[in-house]
């Protein structure tokens, strides 16, 4: 039997305008639940759209770079279809090897992650258990750490409101 190898997915979506998902829409937050327990990935939502990512390992007619793109767009699709996403055009696929390191000099842990988003890490953690946060991409014992190029698209479509979050009168 040959070594298994790992390849990270990531494709990323665009919405038309018209079709965007709204603040508060709850599908990517599924999304991103779905895609980390059942293929070791997960989603961000993005100013137009989002961006979904997961594990595809050889095996199951997967042998190659190329099946691996190709499964994991179906598998994201399918998701996509089930959680009833807005129809939405792939704008770029990545497929790099998820055992390789590549170092990038970029990274930022939870006190600066808090700092540019302008949260408190106590909400930060909540956002993250919340899966409203792209996964880190490394866990040191101290912190999670994430490449900028991993948070770029979460930055896009951040949309912070200061506050707690308001009551809704009743209607009477």
């Amino acid at each position: 039997m040959g070594i298994e190898q790992r390849w990270l997915a990531t494709v990323e979506f665009k919405t038309a305008s018209d079709l965007a998902l709204p603040n508060g829409d709850m599908r990517v937050t599924r999304l991103n639940d779905w895609l980390h327990h059942a293929y070791g990935g997960g989603a961000t939502a993005t100013l137009f759209g989002w961006v979904a990512k997961s594990i595809v390992t050889t095996g199951n007619g997967v042998l190659s770079i190329d099946e691996a793109e190709e499964q994991a767009v179906r598998w994201i699709n399918h998701c996509l279809e089930t959680l009833e996403f807005p129809r939405a055009q792939i704008v770029s696929k990545s497929v790099i090897d998820a055992d390789t390191f590549h170092a990038e000099l970029n990274v930022v842990g939870s006190r600066e992650l808090s700092d540019l988003i302008g949260v408190s890490r106590q909400r930060l953690l909540q956002l993250r258990q919340e899966g409203r946060l792209p996964e880190p991409d490394a866990q040191l014992a101290a912190t999670p750490v994430w490449k900028m190029s991993t948070i770029e698209g979460f930055l896009w479509g951040w949309r912070r409101k200061p506050g707690p979050v308001p009551k809704t009168a009743n209607a009477g």
